[in-house]
C-alpha cells in the first residue's frame, strides 16, 4: 500500500528501505493494513541521512517529524503534492466521505482539533472546519481526554453553530505507553466530566445510552 509514497519519497532525497520499514513496525505488533503516513516519518527519522535531508529542504531548519508531516505530507498543506502522494486504497477524497455519510446516515467526527490544529490554534480551527462541514460531510467534532478547557469551549461552540454532534473519550497511539497528546484509551476529558457536561453528553446520546 506504501511502496508508491516511499517511492515518492526517495525520489526527493530521502532513504526509505520499505522491508525494513515494515519489518521494524509490525515488530510490536502492528498490523500493514493499520499504518499510516505518519508511521513513515517516525521511521524515516530515525536516521541522521534523512533528519539532514528533511532540514535541507526547510531552509536549514530542524524538523520535528511532527512538523515534518504536517508541512510535507498533510493535504492542503505547504508542501503536499511535491512529497507525498494519495493512498487510493487508504485516503478517501472528501467529496467521497461525504458521499458515504449521506448515503449511510452516519457520524463523522473530527478528531482531536486540539492536537491537529495545536501549532496553528483555535482560530485556524474555526476557520477550516466550515470547509470540511461543507466538503467533506463532517457532522461531528471530537472533545478528547486532554483538550483544555479554552478548547473545550470552542468546540463546544462550533458545535451550536453547525449542529454537530460530540464525540468523547480518547485513542491509544502507542502500545503500553501513555500519549501526553490524546490520554488514555477512553479516558473522558476532566471539563466534560461534571454535572452540567454530563447532561449534555445524557442529551445528545440518550437513545444510544438507553436512559
Amino acid at each position: 500500500m506504501w511502496n508508491e509514497l516511499i517511492e515518492k519519497l526517495n525520489s526527493q532525497g530521502f532513504v526509505i528501505d520499505i522491508n525494513s520499514f515494515y519489518t521494524h513496525t509490525t515488530a510490536n505488533g502492528r498490523k500493514i493494513e493499520s499504518l499510516n503516513k505518519f508511521d513513515i516519518v517516525l521511521y524515516m527519522f530515525l536516521f541522521e541521512e534523512n533528519r539532514k535531508r528533511a532540514s535541507e529542504i526547510n531552509d536549514g531548519m530542524e524538523l520535528s517529524p511532527e512538523e515534518f508531516y504536517m508541512k510535507f505530507l498533510k493535504k492542503w498543506w505547504e508542501w503536499y503534492g511535491k512529497y507525498t502522494v494519495r493512498v487510493k486504497d487508504y485516503e478517501p477524497t472528501l467529496s467521497e466521505c461525504k458521499k458515504f455519510v449521506q448515503q449511510c446516515n452516519g457520524i463523522l467526527s473530527m478528531a482531536h482539533p486540539n492536537v491537529t490544529f495545536r501549532k496553528w490554534g483555535i482560530e485556524e480551527f474555526e476557520k477550516v472546519l466550515p470547509y470540511y462541514i461543507e466538503n467533506g460531510g463532517i457532522n461531528a467534532v471530537e472533545i478528547n481526554a486532554v483538550a483544555t478547557k479554552e478548547w473545550v469551549a470552542a468546540i463546544l461552540k462550533a458545535k451550536d453553530r453547525y449542529g454537530l454532534y460530540l464525540t468523547f473519550g480518547s485513542d491509544n497511539h502507542k502500545i503500553w505507553h501513555t500519549d501526553s497528546k490524546h490520554g488514555d484509551f477512553w479516558n473522558i476529558n476532566p471539563y466534560v466530566n461534571n454535572s452540567a457536561y454530563t447532561k449534555l453528553i445524557f442529551s445528545e446520546y440518550r437513545d444510544k445510552l438507553g436512559v
